[in-house]
Protein backbone atom coordinates (compact mmCIF):
# COMPACT_ATOMS: atom_id res chain seq x y z
CA UNK A 1 0.00 0.00 0.00
CA UNK A 2 2.62 2.61 0.85
CA UNK A 3 5.60 1.34 -0.70
CA UNK A 4 5.73 3.54 -3.92
CA UNK A 5 4.04 6.33 -1.96
CA UNK A 6 6.45 7.19 0.87
CA UNK A 7 9.32 9.63 0.48
CA UNK A 8 11.06 9.82 3.96
CA UNK A 9 11.20 6.45 6.38
CA UNK A 10 11.60 6.79 9.90
CA UNK A 11 13.83 3.92 11.44
CA UNK A 12 14.37 3.14 14.96
CA UNK A 13 16.84 0.54 15.67
CA UNK A 14 17.23 -1.15 19.25
CA UNK A 15 20.86 -2.60 19.16
CA UNK A 16 21.35 -5.21 22.09
CA UNK A 17 24.99 -4.86 22.74
CA UNK A 18 26.55 -7.56 25.14
CA UNK A 19 29.60 -7.48 26.89
CA UNK A 20 30.85 -10.24 24.52
CA UNK A 21 29.68 -11.86 21.59
CA UNK A 22 29.80 -15.17 22.66
CA UNK A 23 28.86 -14.49 26.23
CA UNK A 24 25.85 -16.97 27.58
CA UNK A 25 25.05 -15.14 31.07
CA UNK A 26 21.90 -13.11 31.67
CA UNK A 27 22.36 -9.87 32.83
CA UNK A 28 19.64 -8.49 34.42
CA UNK A 29 17.75 -5.04 33.69
CA UNK A 30 14.79 -3.39 34.89
CA UNK A 31 11.78 -4.25 32.48
CA UNK A 32 8.02 -3.24 32.97
CA UNK A 33 5.57 -4.38 30.30
CA UNK A 34 1.50 -3.11 29.79
CA UNK A 35 -1.34 -3.47 27.79
CA UNK A 36 -4.02 -1.27 27.18
CA UNK A 37 -8.05 -2.40 25.26
CA UNK A 38 -8.05 0.19 22.48
CA UNK A 39 -11.45 -0.74 20.99
CA UNK A 40 -13.43 1.64 19.99
CA UNK A 41 -16.70 2.63 22.33
CA UNK A 42 -18.50 3.80 19.23
CA UNK A 43 -19.55 3.30 15.75
CA UNK A 44 -16.55 4.23 13.20
CA UNK A 45 -15.01 3.82 10.03
CA UNK A 46 -12.42 1.17 9.69
CA UNK A 47 -8.94 1.71 7.52
CA UNK A 48 -7.16 -0.30 5.04
CA UNK A 49 -9.27 -0.47 2.59
CA UNK A 50 -11.69 2.36 0.73
CA UNK A 51 -14.74 0.45 -0.49
CA UNK A 52 -16.16 0.47 2.93
CA UNK A 53 -17.23 4.12 4.22
CA UNK A 54 -19.59 3.02 6.81
CA UNK A 55 -18.86 2.47 10.38
CA UNK A 56 -17.69 -0.79 12.01
CA UNK A 57 -20.32 -3.32 12.13
CA UNK A 58 -19.61 -5.28 14.96
CA UNK A 59 -16.25 -6.79 17.01
CA UNK A 60 -14.69 -10.59 16.14
CA UNK A 61 -12.02 -9.90 19.48
CA UNK A 62 -10.73 -6.34 21.14
CA UNK A 63 -7.32 -4.79 19.70
CA UNK A 64 -4.69 -3.67 21.92
CA UNK A 65 -2.06 -0.85 22.71
CA UNK A 66 0.85 -3.14 24.29
CA UNK A 67 4.00 -1.97 25.63
CA UNK A 68 7.95 -2.71 26.79
CA UNK A 69 10.30 -0.98 28.74
CA UNK A 70 13.38 -1.36 29.31
CA UNK A 71 16.08 0.03 30.91
CA UNK A 72 16.43 2.54 34.30
CA UNK A 73 16.26 5.99 34.78
CA UNK A 74 20.45 6.43 35.31
CA UNK A 75 20.68 5.37 31.69
CA UNK A 76 17.34 6.06 30.04
CA UNK A 77 14.53 3.79 29.97
CA UNK A 78 13.19 2.32 25.55
CA UNK A 79 10.04 2.25 25.20
CA UNK A 80 8.52 0.13 22.18
CA UNK A 81 4.81 -0.03 21.56
CA UNK A 82 3.17 -2.36 19.97
CA UNK A 83 -0.32 -0.91 18.62
CA UNK A 84 -3.19 -3.03 16.47
CA UNK A 85 -3.59 -0.31 14.23
CA UNK A 86 -3.83 -0.01 10.32
CA UNK A 87 -1.89 3.48 10.04
CA UNK A 88 -0.73 5.26 13.19
CA UNK A 89 0.56 8.67 11.76
CA UNK A 90 3.87 10.74 12.40
CA UNK A 91 1.50 13.32 14.44
CA UNK A 92 0.79 10.63 16.58
CA UNK A 93 3.89 8.55 17.51
CA UNK A 94 5.34 12.46 18.10
CA UNK A 95 2.82 13.55 20.56
CA UNK A 96 3.36 10.35 23.14
CA UNK A 97 7.13 10.85 22.45
CA UNK A 98 6.99 14.80 23.49
CA UNK A 99 4.36 14.00 26.50
CA UNK A 100 6.77 10.65 27.43
CA UNK A 101 9.76 13.02 27.67
CA UNK A 102 8.06 15.89 29.86
CA UNK A 103 6.96 13.28 32.08
CA UNK A 104 10.20 10.35 32.53
CA UNK A 105 13.39 9.43 31.43
CA UNK A 106 12.38 8.57 27.96
CA UNK A 107 13.96 10.56 25.35
CA UNK A 108 12.85 10.41 21.42
CA UNK A 109 15.41 8.33 20.38
CA UNK A 110 14.41 5.69 22.98
CA UNK A 111 11.05 5.38 21.67
CA UNK A 112 9.36 3.18 18.99
CA UNK A 113 6.18 3.00 17.79
CA UNK A 114 5.01 -0.42 16.03
CA UNK A 115 1.52 -1.35 14.32
CA UNK A 116 0.75 -4.11 13.50
CA UNK A 117 -1.21 -2.79 9.73
CA UNK A 118 -4.75 -4.58 10.69
CA UNK A 119 -7.15 -3.79 8.24
CA UNK A 120 -9.37 -4.02 10.42
CA UNK A 121 -8.69 -1.29 13.06
CA UNK A 122 -10.03 2.19 12.53
CA UNK A 123 -8.79 4.79 11.17
CA UNK A 124 -7.05 7.36 12.88
CA UNK A 125 -6.58 10.91 11.89
CA UNK A 126 -3.81 12.14 9.94
CA UNK A 127 -3.43 8.06 8.39
CA UNK A 128 -4.83 7.57 5.29
CA UNK A 129 -7.11 10.30 5.28
CA UNK A 130 -7.57 10.00 1.63
CA UNK A 131 -7.93 6.21 1.37
CA UNK A 132 -11.88 6.77 0.41
CA UNK A 133 -11.20 8.78 -2.63
CA UNK A 134 -14.49 11.60 -1.09
CA UNK A 135 -14.52 13.56 1.32
CA UNK A 136 -15.47 12.03 4.89
CA UNK A 137 -19.03 12.85 6.13
CA UNK A 138 -18.73 15.34 9.13
CA UNK A 139 -20.21 12.89 11.74
CA UNK A 140 -17.66 10.30 10.85
CA UNK A 141 -14.69 12.43 11.03
CA UNK A 142 -15.90 13.66 14.22
CA UNK A 143 -16.05 9.93 15.27
CA UNK A 144 -12.64 9.20 14.03
CA UNK A 145 -10.98 12.50 15.80
CA UNK A 146 -12.64 11.42 19.39
CA UNK A 147 -11.07 7.84 18.63
CA UNK A 148 -7.53 9.54 18.07
CA UNK A 149 -7.52 11.90 21.01
CA UNK A 150 -8.56 8.98 23.10
CA UNK A 151 -5.56 6.87 21.47
CA UNK A 152 -3.24 9.16 22.07
CA UNK A 153 -4.11 9.11 25.98
CA UNK A 154 -4.38 5.74 25.95
CA UNK A 155 -0.87 5.05 24.78
CA UNK A 156 0.59 7.14 27.07
CA UNK A 157 -0.99 5.25 29.54
CA UNK A 158 0.01 2.14 28.68
CA UNK A 159 3.40 3.32 28.22
CA UNK A 160 4.05 5.06 31.53
CA UNK A 161 2.05 1.93 33.18
CA UNK A 162 5.04 -0.41 31.57
CA UNK A 163 7.70 1.95 33.15
CA UNK A 164 5.95 2.03 36.67
CA UNK A 165 6.05 -2.00 36.26
CA UNK A 166 9.90 -2.12 35.75
CA UNK A 167 11.71 -5.02 37.49
CA UNK A 168 14.70 -7.29 37.17
CA UNK A 169 14.33 -9.67 34.16
CA UNK A 170 16.70 -10.76 31.63
CA UNK A 171 16.10 -10.63 27.70
CA UNK A 172 16.97 -13.74 25.15
CA UNK A 173 15.70 -14.28 21.69
CA UNK A 174 15.36 -16.89 18.99
CA UNK A 175 14.79 -17.30 15.33
CA UNK A 176 11.61 -19.01 13.46
CA UNK A 177 10.26 -19.68 10.36
CA UNK A 178 6.48 -19.21 9.20
CA UNK A 179 5.56 -19.66 5.55
CA UNK A 180 2.01 -17.71 5.22
CA UNK A 181 3.61 -14.94 3.41
CA UNK A 182 3.34 -14.28 -0.21
CA UNK A 183 4.66 -12.06 -2.52
CA UNK A 184 1.25 -10.07 -3.41
CA UNK A 185 3.08 -7.93 -6.60
CA UNK A 186 5.32 -10.83 -8.74
CA UNK A 187 4.32 -14.86 -7.87
CA UNK A 188 6.86 -16.38 -6.40
CA UNK A 189 8.86 -13.02 -5.64
CA UNK A 190 10.86 -12.15 -2.90
CA UNK A 191 9.53 -13.02 0.50
CA UNK A 192 11.13 -12.81 4.23
CA UNK A 193 9.67 -16.05 6.00
CA UNK A 194 11.96 -15.63 9.09
CA UNK A 195 10.24 -14.88 12.71
CA UNK A 196 12.54 -13.03 15.03
CA UNK A 197 11.30 -13.73 18.63
CA UNK A 198 12.43 -11.99 21.53
CA UNK A 199 11.79 -12.98 25.33
CA UNK A 200 11.19 -11.41 28.56
CA UNK A 201 11.88 -13.46 31.78
CA UNK A 202 11.87 -12.04 35.34
CA UNK A 203 14.79 -13.30 38.11
CA UNK A 204 12.82 -15.90 38.60
CA UNK A 205 12.85 -17.37 35.51
CA UNK A 206 8.69 -16.50 34.94
CA UNK A 207 8.02 -15.13 31.11
CA UNK A 208 6.50 -11.73 31.03
CA UNK A 209 6.79 -11.15 27.34
CA UNK A 210 6.87 -12.10 23.92
CA UNK A 211 8.06 -9.41 20.96
CA UNK A 212 7.87 -11.46 17.44
CA UNK A 213 8.43 -9.83 14.16
CA UNK A 214 6.67 -11.12 10.64
CA UNK A 215 6.83 -9.47 7.20
CA UNK A 216 3.56 -9.84 6.16
CA UNK A 217 0.30 -7.51 5.68
CA UNK A 218 -2.75 -8.14 8.31
CA UNK A 219 -4.70 -8.32 4.96
CA UNK A 220 -6.32 -11.91 5.84
CA UNK A 221 -10.02 -10.13 6.60
CA UNK A 222 -11.56 -7.62 4.19
CA UNK A 223 -14.60 -7.52 6.76
CA UNK A 224 -16.15 -4.77 8.40
CA UNK A 225 -15.54 -6.24 11.70
CA UNK A 226 -12.92 -4.80 14.53
CA UNK A 227 -9.87 -7.51 14.95
CA UNK A 228 -6.19 -7.83 15.00
CA UNK A 229 -6.45 -10.36 11.89
CA UNK A 230 -4.05 -12.87 11.99
CA UNK A 231 -1.53 -11.06 14.51
CA UNK A 232 -4.55 -10.14 16.70
CA UNK A 233 -4.85 -14.23 16.82
CA UNK A 234 -1.34 -14.74 17.36
CA UNK A 235 -1.40 -12.72 20.32
CA UNK A 236 -4.28 -14.52 21.84
CA UNK A 237 -3.06 -18.04 21.04
CA UNK A 238 0.55 -17.10 22.83
CA UNK A 239 -1.00 -15.62 25.74
CA UNK A 240 -3.41 -18.49 26.09
CA UNK A 241 -0.50 -20.74 26.42
CA UNK A 242 1.33 -18.42 28.69
CA UNK A 243 -1.08 -16.83 31.17
CA UNK A 244 -0.09 -13.52 32.53
CA UNK A 245 2.64 -12.77 30.19
CA UNK A 246 1.94 -10.04 27.01
CA UNK A 247 2.59 -11.06 23.37
CA UNK A 248 3.59 -8.37 21.12
CA UNK A 249 3.45 -8.74 17.31
CA UNK A 250 5.12 -6.03 15.19
CA UNK A 251 5.43 -6.31 11.53
CA UNK A 252 8.90 -6.24 9.48
CA UNK A 253 9.25 -5.26 5.65
CA UNK A 254 6.50 -6.46 4.24
CA UNK A 255 4.83 -4.52 2.02
CA UNK A 256 5.36 -6.81 -0.87
CA UNK A 257 3.79 -9.59 1.13
CA UNK A 258 -0.37 -10.54 2.01
CA UNK A 259 -1.10 -13.89 3.86
CA UNK A 260 -1.87 -16.53 1.34
CA UNK A 261 -4.46 -18.15 1.68
CA UNK A 262 -6.84 -14.94 2.98
CA UNK A 263 -10.22 -14.02 2.53
CA UNK A 264 -11.91 -16.10 5.94
CA UNK A 265 -11.97 -15.84 9.70
CA UNK A 266 -10.42 -19.64 10.17
CA UNK A 267 -7.82 -18.59 7.65
CA UNK A 268 -6.92 -16.00 9.84
CA UNK A 269 -6.76 -17.88 13.04
CA UNK A 270 -5.02 -20.66 11.18
CA UNK A 271 -2.00 -18.23 10.76
CA UNK A 272 -2.01 -16.45 14.09
CA UNK A 273 -1.76 -19.89 15.53
CA UNK A 274 0.60 -20.81 13.13
CA UNK A 275 2.95 -18.32 13.72
CA UNK A 276 2.00 -19.09 17.98
CA UNK A 277 3.16 -22.27 17.54
CA UNK A 278 6.23 -21.41 16.24
CA UNK A 279 6.93 -18.97 18.79
CA UNK A 280 6.29 -21.63 21.54
CA UNK A 281 8.82 -24.20 19.22
CA UNK A 282 12.16 -21.54 19.54
CA UNK A 283 10.77 -20.79 23.11
CA UNK A 284 11.65 -24.32 23.99
CA UNK A 285 14.84 -24.91 21.67
CA UNK A 286 16.47 -22.26 20.19
CA UNK A 287 16.86 -19.63 22.67
CA UNK A 288 20.00 -17.22 23.18
CA UNK A 289 20.68 -14.99 26.30
CA UNK A 290 20.95 -11.25 25.21
CA UNK A 291 23.98 -10.06 27.43
CA UNK A 292 24.14 -6.42 28.40
CA UNK A 293 22.34 -3.41 27.69
CA UNK A 294 20.19 -1.96 24.99
CA UNK A 295 21.04 1.56 23.14
CA UNK A 296 18.97 2.85 20.51
CA UNK A 297 19.30 4.76 17.27
CA UNK A 298 16.99 6.85 15.45
CA UNK A 299 17.57 8.09 11.40
CA UNK A 300 15.55 9.22 8.65
CA UNK A 301 16.07 8.25 6.00
CA UNK A 302 15.61 10.25 2.36
CA UNK A 303 14.10 8.00 -0.34
CA UNK A 304 14.09 9.36 -3.91
CA UNK A 305 11.12 8.50 -5.84
CA UNK A 306 11.14 6.95 -9.36
CA UNK A 307 11.52 9.08 -12.40
CA UNK A 308 7.29 10.04 -11.75
CA UNK A 309 5.29 10.23 -14.77
CA UNK A 310 4.18 13.11 -17.07
CA UNK A 311 1.01 14.80 -16.84
CA UNK A 312 0.06 13.25 -20.09
CA UNK A 313 0.81 9.65 -18.84
CA UNK A 314 -1.50 10.02 -15.61
CA UNK A 315 -4.22 11.08 -17.76
CA UNK A 316 -3.52 8.19 -19.83
CA UNK A 317 -3.89 5.89 -16.70
CA UNK A 318 -6.64 8.00 -15.85
CA UNK A 319 -8.98 7.29 -18.87
CA UNK A 320 -8.68 3.47 -18.12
Amino acid sequence: MFESRIAQLAVVALLFLGRTAFAQDYVLSPIGVAKIDITPTEPIRLSGYGFRREPHEGVIHPIWAKALAIGSDDIGPAVLLMVDGTCIPESVTNEVARRLAERTKVVPDKFALSYTHTHTAPMVRGGLDTLFGEAVPADHQAAIDRYTATLIDKLEHVSLAALEDRQPCHLSWAVGNVDFAANRRTPGGPVDHSLPVMFVHNANGELRAIVANYACHCTTLDNNLISGDWAGYAQIHIERAHPGAISMITIGCGADSNPDPRRTLELAEQHGRSLAAEVERVRQVEQKPIPGIVTAKRERIQLAFDTLPTREEWEARARQ
